[in-house]
C-alpha cells in the first residue's frame, strides 16, 4: 500500500489528504493482520515529500484551504508550504522501494521513504503539540 508519512504528521492547509492518508493507514493494518494466517505480506510505504508535479494539481486545494482558515494572501502562503516541501525523493527511489519490499521473504510492515518522512515521524512525538505547532506557524510563517 502508498501512503504518504502525512498519514501520521499533519502539515497545516493539508488536512483533508492527510485525513484520507491516515484513513489508508488504519485500513492497511487492519488487512495485514487478517491475511497474516494464509501467509499474505501488507507493507505500507510511507514517502515524505516526493518530487513530481503532484503539488501542482494540488495548489487550487492548498489555496483555498488557507483562505478558509482566513490566512491573509493565501496564494502566496500555499506556495510558501509547497516551496517547503516540494524538493523530496524521486519517484524512482520511491518505486525503488516498493519493488525491493514487494520482493522481500520478509517484508516489513511500514516503510518510511526519503529523510523528511524518517525525520517527521521520529521526531514529531519528541515535541509537545503547543511548540510543534508555533514551529510550524513560525516557519511558514502562518497567521497575521
Amino acid at each position: 500500500m502508498l501512503s504518504s508519512v502525512l498519514g501520521r504528521v499533519v502539515a497545516p492547509l493539508t488536512g483533508p489528504y492527510a485525513a484520507s492518508k491516515h484513513a489508508l493507514e488504519a485500513a492497511t493494518d487492519a488487512l495485514r493482520a487478517e491475511v497474516r494466517p494464509w501467509g499474505v505480506h501488507v507493507t505500507l510505504i510511507e514517502p515524505g515529500s516526493v518530487d513530481t508535479s503532484f503539488t501542482d494539481a494540488a495548489m487550487p486545494g492548498l489555496v483555498s484551504r488557507a483562505a478558509a482558515v482566513g490566512e491573509h494572501d493565501a496564494g502566496e502562503r500555499a506556495r510558501r508550504l509547497v516551496a517547503r516541501f516540494r524538493r523530496g525523493v524521486s519517484p524512482e527511489k520511491v518505486a525503488r522501494i516498493v519493488v525491493h519490499e514487494a520482493t522481500r521473504a520478509r517484508p516489513r510492515a511500514r516503510r518510511l521513504v526519503g529523510w523528511q518522512a524518517r525525520a517527521a515521524v521520529w521526531g514529531r512525538p519528541l515535541v509537545p503539540d503547543v511548540l510543534f505547532d508555533a514551529v510550524v506557524a513560525r516557519v511558514l510563517k502562518l497567521g497575521p
